[in-house]
């Protein structure tokens, strides 16, 4: 690693400790992360036949450092159809467009996972 990317890892996790909240990440049943995230509510259009929709999410951000499954310690990539479990409300991991997750930083430290609310 460079000492960009180093600093840019530090910083991730520095604001992820300082901002973040706890979340517990699932797929399937087996396996399962706890991962410290910043969350945002946002709005997505969506089409339904002739019309749109306006419908809400939220899109939580972390560390890609952070994407390990606490059963074996491998990493992992979101999926569509993994759960979040956030503040009393569960979330699963949908498309928005043709990605379930993105960059959320330039130094590809951090990811952003959209998700839509499934149950509260």
């Amino acid at each position: 690693m460079s000492l960009m990317s180093d600093g840019a890892a530090l910083r991730a996790s520095l604001r992820s400790a300082a901002f973040g909240s706890a979340i517990s990440y699932t797929r399937g049943s087996t396996l399962s992360a706890a991962i410290v995230a910043r969350s945002a509510i946002v709005q997505r259009e969506m089409m339904t036949g002739e019309s749109i929709l306006i419908v809400d999410g939220r899109d939580f951000v972390f560390a890609v450092a952070d994407a390990v499954w606490i059963e074996d310690g491998s990493s992992f990539t979101p999926q569509v159809g993994d759960k979040i479990a956030y503040g009393g409300s569960t979330y699963e991991v949908a498309n928005h467009g043709d990605v379930c997750y993105e960059p959320s930083d330039s130094s590809g430290v951090s990811i952003r996972v959209h998700t839509v609310e499934v149950a509260s």
